[in-house]
């Protein structure tokens, strides 16, 4: 019947499990206090990051690693590769440049100071004399880093929508310099293996500071103070054998080189380094001055005086100061001879 109830089978619960009555002690072992105590020193950017972020700051030291072991293979090879004097030039722009290149918090005159010390690197390098192709290859090099749109330690970029006469000679010029030379060909490498790392002008601190704390090391070794001191004879004896030795290298390229005006330039920036800022030794050396300027000047003495008697009139002046005037006067007559 409707009024019926419907029937319902009875299944009286199970009794539930006794639970264990256990209890749970934590005994602070000497390696979890050691753990707790690392964790501690630890920066809050590295003891809170992510996983993703520890992966990434890893990648980041493995890459740094490999810079830093690059750098000091190139340094070594542009040891021998280099003129002394523009070995020493170019250890203190790589210095110089990479400090300036890496990421650094907000702060002005940081980096007003170390963009001048990256400014006056370059001047270094470009007012040294280029004794070897090399030599002028690093100048080239750094001269187009300067002119086009790259970061400052490289590698060569080239915005090619820009389609500028520069950019246009520059962008013909990255296979040379990639393969020309060691130096130039080690400074594109380690700027392609460092720029994944990061999508701003910008360097990671960590593979700059590796790159600036290589080259500072040079500065300090043996060996580097060695090279220099074989290096350093007198200023005027080095200053004429870097001239010469730009000038022989312009005298050998073939008028039709699309190099010889760069390779001609520069050894007429020897030869006015020499004239204008290497103090002659005696007045044999003014008159090699002399001859050098006429030369410069095309055979115009006018010429000739327009453009270098400050630097020759100074030395005639400092050497005339250093003679006894009897030794003076008694050369007079050979002179006027």
């Amino acid at each position: 019947m409707a009024s019926q109830p419907l029937y319902q089978p009875y299944s009286p619960p199970a009794p539930a499990a006794a639970l264990p009555n256990i209890r749970v002690a934590f005994s602070n072992s000497a390696a979890a206090i050691a753990v707790q105590r690392r964790l501690a020193e630890m920066p809050a950017a590295v003891r809170d990051a992510t996983l993703d972020e520890v992966a990434a700051a890893e990648r980041l030291a493995g890459l740094a690693r490999e810079v830093g072991a690059d750098t000091k293979a190139l340094i070594a090879t542009a040891r021998h590769a280099l003129s002394p004097a523009m070995f020493k030039a170019f250890v203190a722009w790589g210095e110089a440049t990479a400090r300036f290149a890496g990421e650094r918090e907000d702060d002005d005159e940081l980096g007003y100071r170390l963009c001048d010390a990256h400014t006056g690197s370059i001047d270094a390098v470009t007012e040294t004399p280029a004794c070897s192709m090399d030599d002028l290859l690093l100048k080239v090099w750094i001269a187009a880093i300067e002119a086009s749109d790259s970061r400052v330690m490289g590698p060569l970029a080239i915005n090619r929508a820009r389609r500028t006469l520069i950019h246009t000679t520059i962008a013909g010029l990255i296979p040379d310099l990639q393969t020309a030379s060691a130096v130039t060909c080690g400074l594109d490498a380690i700027a392609r293996k460092a720029e994944p790392a990061t999508t701003t002008a910008s360097w990671p601190a960590l593979l700059a500071n590796v790159i600036a704390d290589a080259f500072a090391a040079e500065k300090v070794s043996a060996t580097y103070n060695a090279l220099q001191a074989a290096g350093t004879g007198d200023q005027w004896s080095e200053a004429l054998a870097a001239y010469k030795a730009a000038r022989a290298i312009s005298d050998q390229c073939p008028i039709e080189h699309p190099q010889v005006d760069a390779l001609c330039d520069t050894y007429c920036m020897a030869m006015d380094h020499l004239i204008d800022r290497v103090p002659a030794r005696n007045l044999g050396d003014v008159v090699t001055k002399i001859d050098l300027a006429l030369e410069r000047a095309g055979g115009s003495v006018d010429e000739l005086f327009a453009d270098h008697a400050r630097g020759i009139i100074a030395d005639v002046k400092r050497l005339a100061t250093k003679q006894p005037k009897a030794s003076l006067v008694s050369r007079q007559p050979e002179l006027g001879a």
